[in-house]
């Protein structure tokens, strides 16, 4: 994989953190740990009792919960791992996708955060002290509940874009052999990340690739059933694998447009019910799977045996769907 040249990488990439937070309901119980401990002969800290306070009384809390790793997950596909700190490489090609999908996030999470507060939290805020009486016995204590003013402060969704540092943007006041070797610092640092950008590209067109190489040759015998999502999460990772190859790695873009012509071709009910169009893909994704573990430096490994040679014929896959532009919004 061609993943050392970080010339202009800064003019084509950003960084970008996700910065999300909320209240579980969740708290120590200190009294609660330290009886437990003393009743079962255990050292002080040897365990701990963590108490839910909405017991029974926390779907809201659960949805928003679900809205936080949806978004999570939108953020790790769109983007390359960067830095320690969470720190995530945006390719410029995916900066308005990105922007726009994580802003409609937002607006769920919010929106949900104001109806758990207004409406739950604080309108039934009776009843739903006296089913957290109920469900906690004697660990309740009121204390654990915050004010709705205060219960705000425990949420938050923001997303944060950053240019890119490089070795070229380093300035300080020092001798010029330490300058010089501070620069060589970044840029070798800078070339390791690209380098594993690239890998966690490749292993993302990958996986599902693999999956089907895998599903689909066995269906009808060890796999009694497979979901539309055996091709649809390749055709979401084809419509922004040209973004994730910040190097522009010929390899993966031309796999990238065999993958597209040759996999995302054929829905996943016309793989159910056409062994000619099931044999023919079965046979392209272990082909493609092959070659592309001879491109990430993976050992050899076993694949489908070949299905049957299939005269083609299947009109391509093209993506039409066109992301919203928006900008970023805070909180």
């Amino acid at each position: 994989m061609n993943t050392q040249n970080t010339n202009g990488l800064n003019t084509r990439v950003s960084l970008v953190h996700l910065h999300i937070k909320r209240w579980t309901a969740r708290k120590l119980d200190k009294r609660a740990s330290a009886d437990t401990n003393a009743r079962e002969g255990a050292q002080a800290d040897a365990s701990r009792t963590t108490k839910n306070l909405l017991a029974g009384q926390d779907p809201a809390l659960k949805s928003i919960g679900t809205l936080e790793a949806a978004a999570r997950a939108t953020h790790y596909a769109l983007t390359s791992p960067w830095q320690q700190d969470g720190g995530a490489a945006l390719a410029s090609p995916l900066y308005e996708r990105y922007c726009a999908e994580m802003n409609e996030h937002a607006e769920k999470f919010n929106a949900a955060v104001r109806d758990f507060i207004e409406n739950q939290y604080t309108h039934d805020r009776e009843q739903l002290m006296t089913a957290a009486r109920f469900a906690l016995g004697a660990m309740f204590d009121e204390s654990d509940f915050p004010r709705p003013a205060a219960l705000y402060r425990k949420f938050e969704f923001d997303f944060e874009l950053s240019p890119l540092p490089t070795a070229g943007d380093f300035r300080a006041e020092l001798s010029d052999d330490a300058v010089t070797a501070i620069r060589a610092d970044i840029e070798g640092r800078n070339a390791t990340r690209l380098q594993a950008a690239m890998a966690d590209a490749w292993r993302k067109v990958y996986t599902p690739v693999a999956k089907m190489a895998a599903t689909l040759p066995a269906y009808g015998g060890e796999v009694k059933r497979f979901n539309d999502s055996l091709v649809d999460n390749i055709r979401a990772i084809v419509s922004i694998l040209p973004g994730l190859n910040l190097t522009n790695d010929p390899n993966l873009s031309a796999l990238t447009a065999e993958i597209e012509r040759k996999l995302c071709a054929t829905d996943a009910q016309t793989l159910r019910v056409s062994d000619t169009a099931r044999a023919q893909t079965a046979d392209a994704a272990a082909d493609i799977m092959k070659r592309m573990g001879g491109f990430m430096g993976m050992p050899a490994a076993p694949v489908p045996a070949p299905a049957p040679t299939i005269p083609p014929g299947i009109a391509p896959f093209t993506n039409t769907k066109n992301a919203q532009t928006r900008t970023p919004t805070h909180q």
